[in-house]
């Protein structure tokens, strides 16, 4: 009888101790909001134009981001550089998580891929070059 209560003891701890983590997980992610802040106005927060505009940003360079392995990755198996590496192939051989992106560029030396989320473009010219803002250079 007394092992049963230890047991349910040490369950009851248990789901305390897992409620109260996620009590301040929630709290530190979601943030804190106050209590009378209606669902609606966290929805139209979301939908204003500077918050779409800094998603499709962050959204066009993670997509620049997520390609530069499978280029690094083409450069390294094959002689000719980055010439003849497509986002097909790239996604065939390396990586099917890549998308949204154009491979402007692609040639012995060097590449440059770019991303277009609504009105935001991002792109790297090369193996060098800083993820940055506007469309491959030429382009």
């Amino acid at each position: 009888m007394e092992v049963r209560i230890r047991l349910v003891h040490l369950v009851l701890v248990a789901l305390a101790a897992t409620f109260g983590f996620g009590l301040l997980v929630g709290h530190y992610v979601l943030g804190s909001r106050d209590a009378t802040t209606p669902p609606e106005a966290v929805l139209q927060e979301a939908q204003t134009p500077a918050f779409r505009r800094n998603a499709n940003e962050s959204e066009a360079q993670a997509n620049v981001r997520a390609a530069v392995p499978g280029l690094e990755a083409w450069n390294a198996d094959h002689a000719g550089g980055y010439a003849g590496a497509t986002l097909e192939h790239l996604q065939a051989s390396y990586d099917a998580g890549i998308r949204d992106v154009d491979i402007v560029v692609a040639n012995s030396a060097t590449y440059c891929v770019q991303s277009t989320v609504g009105e935001a473009t991002y792109h790297k010219a090369g193996p060098a070059s800083d993820i940055v803002s506007g469309p491959c250079p030429g382009r």
